[in-house]
């Protein structure tokens, strides 16, 4: 008798038993290391953010990124105009000086150098040059900001859920007491913290 009933209450324990969760592998597949967001944020901006969710900062970054790229684009454009102005400028004064029986290579030269509108061309490609710098120090700086940002948001991916707060009355004589938790209201961690009136003024 015993031997007949222990298969069935095997089938029994196999049936009611809950099965192992697994994820579903479309779900599996969503899941990025935070390595692979970093590389995807270097890659293209926010491109990182998306994969893991945190949309709102990764258009904060695309239009970063872009704007600084933009910038960058348009500092180069002016840099190389104001070669071009000077080197029209140069040209220009080498002829005038030419006309003027200036022969000698040397003192030509030199001539050219010292005159106030081919120094005033001057001035102007190094201030050019050097927007070009800052732009490009500053577009760098973002992209990497913007990786590791990405980096951080590919970790946080599996943090509990958002906080939310709210007060309780009568929590402490004369004060206020602020009590922390999740926002569905379940599970995870419960924290209160009560402020005297006094601090608060």
């Amino acid at each position: 008798m015993l031997g007949a009933l222990t298969p069935q209450v095997v089938e029994a324990q196999q049936v009611d038993g809950p099965a192992p969760q697994q994820l579903p592998p479309t779900a599996a597949a969503l899941v990025v290391t935070p390595r692979a967001a970093f590389l995807r944020s270097l890659l293209i901006p926010g491109w990182g953010h998306v994969v893991t969710g945190s949309y709102g900062r990764g258009g904060f970054y695309v239009a970063a990124e872009g704007g600084s790229f933009w910038m960058l684009w348009k500092s180069m454009q002016r840099r190389d105009e104001a070669r071009r102005l000077g080197t029209i400028e140069r040209a220009a004064v080498t002829d005038r000086l030419l006309m003027a029986g200036t022969i000698d290579p040397t003192v030509l030269r030199a001539r050219v150098e010292a005159d106030p509108l081919v120094k005033e061309r001057e001035d102007i490609i190094q201030a050019r040059s050097r927007q070009v710098e800052d732009w490009t120090a500053f577009s760098l700086f973002m992209v990497l900001i913007g990786a590791a940002d990405a980096y951080v948001a590919a970790h946080l991916m599996d943090f509990p859920e958002r906080l939310s707060e709210r007060l309780i009355p009568g929590g402490m004589p004369d004060g206020v007491a602020f009590q922390l938790r999740p926002s569905d209201g379940a599970g995870g961690f419960e924290m209160t913290l009560s402020l005297p009136l006094p601090f608060l003024r």
